[in-house]
């Protein structure tokens, strides 16, 4: 848990509505995530992990889908990553 110390009142308010802004865009940024990944392991028949396995080996082609399917798994995890660390955070005055 991260701990920020504010002491200005007006400031907290906006800290923790800027916050949730950003946890509300994250969130929206999983879910589209999210759908195209369901649509890449539908396509291809594979789950993403295993996708992924794969392509971190080298075991798989260097067409664009693979690239793309690739970049959407890296930046699920970053989002995922993201939010949780914004969900940590802790406003005390």
């Amino acid at each position: 848990m991260q701990t920020l110390r504010i002491e200005d009142i007006h400031l907290i308010y906006l800290v923790r509505n800027a916050l949730e802004r950003e946890r509300k865009l994250i969130e929206t940024g999983i879910e589209i995530t999210r759908q195209n990944l369901e649509y890449f392991e539908s396509r291809f028949d594979m789950p993403s992990a295993h996708f992924y396995e794969k392509y971190q080996a080298g075991e798989t082609d260097d067409d664009m889908d693979t690239m793309r399917w690739a970049a959407e798994i890296q930046a699920f995890r970053k989002l995922t990553g993201d939010y949780q660390k914004l969900t940590e955070i802790e406003i005390v005055s």
